[in-house]
């Protein structure tokens, strides 16, 4: 058992992403977002990151494969509120502009 569980949940109109995110858990997070953003048309679809403890390259993936989907439909996929972690992630992959992410630079 993972010491950070995965977990997601949408809370006024945002997706709450927790824990882990890897490869066991891909396809329960492309699940999630892309029924999130079923019942969205040219709009955002936005993911808060601030729990998430891992994010592999999976996760990444998961998160372009959503963002493409979700496009077809005139959804943007904009993530918020990075934990460090994935702040860490997103600055050394230069993913942070694609999700529309703004990542805090330390002074």
């Amino acid at each position: 058992m993972s010491a950070h569980p995965f977990g997601v949940e949408v809370v006024s109109g945002v997706l709450h992403v927790s824990g882990e995110v890897d490869m066991a858990v891909a396809d329960d997070l492309l699940d999630a977002i892309l029924r999130a953003g079923l019942t969205l048309v040219d709009t955002d679809l936005v993911v808060d990151l601030s729990a998430v403890t891992f994010l592999g390259s999976t996760g990444i993936s998961v998160l372009v494969q959503a963002r493409q989907q979700l496009s077809e439909n005139s959804v943007s996929l904009r993530v918020v509120n990075p934990s460090p972690f994935v702040e860490q992630v997103f600055t050394v992959t230069g993913v942070s502009a694609y999700f529309g992410c703004v990542v805090r630079t330390s002074d």
